[in-house]
């Protein structure tokens, strides 16, 4: 498997949550600091340990390389506790605990889920990395990776806002962010006035988003080639549409969002 794929941190992310499982570890990697090669943090099963403020450091300045969790696994006689080890390399393992095909089975079945829709899991990051340097580099007075940090830092706002964190997983957050991102930029691609697709109302009771979320959709479509500029207030509303969905995992957000728009 580790020669064919390779993992982001955001599918690593997913891997974990589509499996149910409970995190115990995580390595963090590339850090711009060449004087940090990795950092690794373990807890215990329960403890939600990728919220916890040890990880923020690593988290503004690194990328998810490994990521540790237990599953629960029915077995021949008895109910079992896995541990599974996902790699940046596309690396997979799991603990010395005796188990059956079936288990490999989930697993590759989970990994292919996570691969058929990894173009909706650009990290936000990355994202920005196609325009925020050609836009605030040279001689602008504002500092590219400032901008960067607070245009991710509003992205983190508007997410908790729409998705309760006691209605999900940690890190379904943090995919969430990845998600609306671009889910964004395809929809920014659409002529949204056609009635072919949903027609959401302006909806003044939810919160708004931080003029910077405007600016990431904005911006992007400025320095795309293939994309002309953004009418933000009809974007908007059609992400608040999306947003406001129940949702039992984020797959069915993607699921919702090709439906509705074909995408």
């Amino acid at each position: 498997m580790s020669d064919e794929i390779t993992f982001r941190s955001s599918e690593l992310l997913l891997l974990q949550n589509l499996m149910d499982g409970q995190n115990t570890g995580i390595d963090y990697g590339g850090f711009d600091d060449v004087r940090i090669n990795t950092a690794r943090y373990r807890g215990n099963r329960g403890e939600h340990l990728y919220q916890s403020e040890v990880l923020n450091p690593a988290q503004d300045g690194g990328r998810v390389i490994q990521i540790r969790f237990h599953v629960s696994y029915t077995g021949d006689v008895k109910d079992k506790r896995v541990q599974i080890r996902a790699y940046e390399d596309g690396h997979i393992s799991t603990s010395e605990v005796p188990t059956g095909t079936d288990l490999l089975d989930w697993v590759e079945e989970t990994v292919t889920t996570v691969l058929d829709n990894r173009e909706y899991l650009d990290s936000l990051e990355l994202l920005l990395r196609d325009w925020v340097f050609k836009e605030f580099g040279g001689r602008s007075m504002e500092d590219p990776r400032s901008v960067a940090e607070r245009i991710e830092d509003s992205f983190e706002n508007m997410v908790s806002n729409y998705f309760d964190e006691e209605d999900y997983q940690d890190e379904e957050i943090k995919i969430f962010e990845s998600l609306i991102s671009n889910i964004g930029i395809k929809l920014s691609q659409l002529d949204l006035d056609s009635s072919q697709y949903p027609d959401p109302p302006a909806d003044q009771s939810r919160p708004t988003p931080e003029g910077r979320v405007k600016m990431f959709f904005e911006k992007y479509a400025k320095w795309d080639d293939e994309m002309t500029s953004v009418d933000f207030d009809i974007l908007w509303n059609h992400l608040v549409y999306l947003m406001s969905g129940d949702y039992d995992s984020p797959i069915e957000i993607i699921e919702t969002a090709e439906r509705e728009y074909a995408l």
